[in-house]
């Protein structure tokens, strides 16, 4: 596989916004969309096969993150989407400021860096003539933009600048979660894939123990359960109980059965987390119990437990490790490289 400086030349396209464009405005900006064109600080951008380029040298904001340099719109019907076409490495940071506390050890966040490049440069390799190659959201890495980014951020990307995780050859699958609960994932456990790479088994980590989540539980009716798993139902009507079908060796729930009115059906350990809502069914480590009419979930960890624990990472750094020790501590057998 070859390798060049190309993609941190060019740079990379992140979807920042998709959505309705009618009533559509920024703050700070004096911007407007009409089916024809876009209206920016007083100059008008023409669609041209419905696309429309502009840089601006004042932040952009959407949904609370500031973006910066230059953008390209594509409108189709009443939608458009927004995307901010930025350096490789300006991105990086944007990616810092979503994902991990500028406070953390300088250490924690280069690690973090060298995820956040990794991964997207491994997204960039599959469509690099794509129309975007990341979204800005939890799809893929949380981007926040880059204006008045915090300088340690900007220490953090310089450091490691061009700096990737290598695993046969090819840039790996540089997944990260908050907390483990104790050991990471095998891949294939939580995704159901065919196989687990080399580099995503499942490792011992008894260093998040600090994390506020570390130890959760939560608690739904009955008739919750029945709205957030309806998608599932079909015709099987009504949901009237729960049982965890089985464990992986890391003890994260594998797969769930599903009992209705007239019969049973399995569902996937990470389906049934997305549906429940990933923010309170916080991890795949849980227990459960039936309390007065309720579920009750007792769990640890937070996240999908793939990869990098970055509260464990954030231990190891405050031990004195660096961020290439800690990198191999999660991910096995990778090698680093420099595009």
């Amino acid at each position: 596989m070859l390798y060049s400086s190309t993609f941190a030349r060019k740079g990379v396209k992140v979807l920042v916004y998709k959505g309705k464009w009618s009533g559509f405005r920024m703050r700070y900006h004096n911007f407007r969309v009409t089916p024809a064109a876009v209206y920016h600080n007083g100059k008008k951008y023409t669609f041209k096969r419905h696309s429309v380029f502009f840089k601006t040298s004042r932040a952009l904001r959407i949904h609370n993150s500031s973006y910066t340099g230059s953008f390209i719109c594509y409108i189709k019907g009443s939608y458009i989407k927004i995307i901010n076409y930025i350096n490789f490495e300006h991105y990086v940071g944007g990616v810092l400021r979503g994902e991990i506390a500028s406070s953390w050890p300088m250490e924690a966040i280069k690690a973090q860096a060298v995820c956040a490049r990794t991964y997207a440069y491994s997204l960039y390799l599959k469509a690099p003539s794509a129309r975007y190659h990341l979204v800005s959201s939890e799809k893929h890495q949380v981007f926040k933009g880059t204006y008045k980014l915090n300088s340690r951020y900007k220490n953090a990307v310089y450091a490691t600048r061009g700096i990737i995780m290598m695993y046969d050859r090819k840039p790996i699958k540089a997944f990260f979660h908050a907390c483990c609960g104790g050991n990471t994932a095998n891949s294939r456990n939580v995704w159901e894939s065919t196989a687990s790479p080399p580099y995503l088994k499942m490792v011992r980590c008894p260093y998040c123990k600090n994390y506020k989540k570390f130890r959760w539980q939560e608690s739904y009716s009955f008739k919750e359960i029945n709205h957030r798993l309806r998608k599932f139902l079909k015709n099987r009507r009504h949901i009237k109980g729960l049982k965890i079908g089985a464990y992986t060796g890391g003890r994260r729930v594998k797969f769930m059965w599903i009992y209705t009115e007239r019969s049973k059906f399995r569902l996937s350990g990470n389906k049934f987390r997305l549906a429940m809502g990933a923010h309170r069914i916080a991890s795949l480590k849980f227990r459960m119990k039936f309390v007065k009419g309720r579920v009750k979930f007792y769990g640890k960890g937070f996240g999908h437990g793939v990869g990098l624990c970055q509260w464990g990472a954030k231990t190891l750094a405050d031990k004195g490790f660096d961020y290439r020790f800690i990198l191999k501590y999660y991910f096995k057998n990778i090698n680093f490289i420099k595009l």
